[in-house]
């Protein structure tokens, strides 16, 4: 079915870009360490970050998705292009305001993002020059997803997923031309993040205009569609908002911290979002088309075995990874970043903070998946208002732990906020009868545990035989036996599954 053969296609196209991020990391690692260069373009690229969750990825995609599927499966070519020309021109005209307005405002908004940073002046100077140049970003990346939803309607996924295989190509090589030609070399960064933004817009123009579907034509600012994406963009821009106010207050919170503390929660968070990027943005990017066209055909009952194949895959794969992330998070780090300026104490740190974040893996690939149940109706308040509380939560844990934990208890708390958060969504789908519990999952669940028990008690043996005495190792010897462990663990961890009778070539109802 077309949802399986979507969903490989994206994993594998997302495997090949979080390998191309990976790689651009560990040679920012190594240029340019922890401290206050790497800290400050952090900050700079977070804001940017920011607002693309609400005009690209987040907010504008999950309204416009349901709504372009609507008028695509129902309503004349004619009028399809001029929803799609409207929602096109209002697009451009709002971003282009906020990159104004953010430009003219931009010392505000560091202050406001970072306020510790006061404290260093040769950082903020620093972080407002790179802000100024990363902040038209956005332009890009908001074009980019515009056009990347319309393209993935017909099936483009794969080519869109590639998509983000320039952006990091372009960090990699003006990050490698830094001292040569940028000074300071971090600058580098920061233009290498715009040009990447440019070829990733260009890229998907090309694709646009071989399916020949797009033709602008008259503009109706009050069209019935785009009235139907703000109404459905206005919660969503408000949980965006709610989900980003958590990490300003933990980008608040880590400014008082320890120079470089801003850069160990990056380095560990990119480690965690690579299973979460492939995984999570597999399944969550292919469930919100497919479900948004399950809920025009009325098929209750397949929109409900849709989210429920999503949930089996997002366990099966998130637990025992976990478990590999726990017992290897000082050998990945090692193997990732200990290079150049990044010192045995950086490792050490980031380890910390990453073991924080492995816990919430499987709750943070679930929030994801489970949320596309609602978007897909167009019901974007129930997920707001949990959000909402899962925050709060959230934000309880850290104001009064933040002095006594430090740096750690910002990805602790999220992990936990993540399964708070996840179970609420599945209680709701559960109460709203979109969801269907089957005894077999109890099953299914024993399975999963007991072949990730196998695993562990193997994994233990390989450390020691292949991990004790990592830092000695040349970067290749480092990458090729932490390749062993975790290849011969899947393979225990898949063996496992099939001695305890998890039927692999059951055929799915979808």
């Amino acid at each position: 079915m077309n949802i399986i053969k979507n969903f490989f296609n994206i994993g594998l196209t997302s495997i090949i870009s979080r390998i191309f991020g990976l790689a651009r990391d560990i040679i920012l690692a190594t240029i340019f360490g922890s401290g206050i260069e790497s800290d400050s373009f952090f900050i700079s690229f977070k804001l940017s970050n920011i607002l693309r969750n609400i005009f690209a990825d987040g907010a504008f995609s999950k309204a416009f998705i349901p709504v372009f599927i609507e008028y695509k499966n129902k309503k004349k070519k004619l009028e399809t292009n001029i929803f799609l020309s409207s929602v096109f021109l209002i697009l451009i005209l709002t971003i282009l305001i906020v990159v104004i307005l953010g430009l003219l405002n931009i010392n505000f908004l560091i202050i406001f993002l970072s306020p510790g940073i006061v404290n260093t002046p040769e950082k903020l100077k620093l972080t407002l020059i790179l802000s100024k140049i990363i902040f038209p970003y956005i332009l890009f990346v908001s074009l980019t997803s515009f056009i990347s939803n319309i393209l993935n309607t017909f099936n483009y996924f794969f080519v869109t997923s590639l998509s983000s295989i320039l952006l990091n190509i372009s960090i990699i090589i003006f990050s490698l031309l830094a001292k040569k030609y940028f000074n300071p070399p971090i600058k580098s960064l920061a233009w290498g993040v715009i040009f990447g933004g440019f070829l990733q817009l260009i890229y998907h123009i090309y694709f646009l205009k071989k399916i020949k579907f797009l033709k602008f034509c008259k503009i109706q600012f009050f069209n019935k569609g785009v009235k139907k994406v703000l109404k459905l963009m206005t919660p969503s821009i408000v949980g965006v908002f709610a989900y980003h106010i958590f990490f300003i207050i933990n980008s608040i919170l880590s400014s008082f911290l320890i120079p470089g503390s801003i850069s160990w929660i990056y380095y560990s968070n990119r480690i965690i979002e690579f299973p979460i990027g492939i995984l999570g943005h597999s399944i969550s990017n292919i469930l919100l088309y497919e479900l948004s066209k399950k809920n025009i055909l009325k098929k209750k009952m397949e929109y409900s075995l849709y989210i429920e194949w999503a949930i089996r895959i997002c366990l099966i794969v998130s637990i025992p990874c976990t478990v590999l992330f726990i017992c290897l998070s000082k050998y990945i780090i090692i193997t990732l970043f200990q290079y150049g300026k990044f010192s045995s104490f950086d490792t050490r740190m980031t380890q910390k903070i990453f073991l924080g974040y492995s816990i919430g893996l499987a709750g943070f690939i679930l929030v994801k998946v489970l949320e596309q149940g609602f978007y897909a109706i167009k019901n974007s308040k129930t997920p707001v208002k949990i959000s909402i509380l899962s925050l709060i939560f959230i934000q309880v844990i850290n104001i009064t732990c933040i002095f006594i934990l430090k740096n750690y208890i910002l990805s602790f708390s999220l992990s936990i906020g993540s399964y708070f958060h996840s179970i609420l969504l599945y209680w709701k789908l559960k109460k709203n009868k979109l969801i269907f519990i089957k005894k077999i999952w109890l099953k299914f669940l024993l399975q999963v545990i007991a072949s990730t028990i196998s695993m562990y008690i193997i994994l233990t043996f390989l450390i020691k035989i292949f991990l004790k005495n990592l830092l000695i190792y040349s970067i290749s010897l480092r990458f090729l036996y932490l390749l062993i462990v975790i290849l011969i663990s899947i393979f225990i961890y898949i063996f496992s599954l099939y001695l305890f009778g998890y039927n692999f070539k059951k055929k799915s109802i979808l």
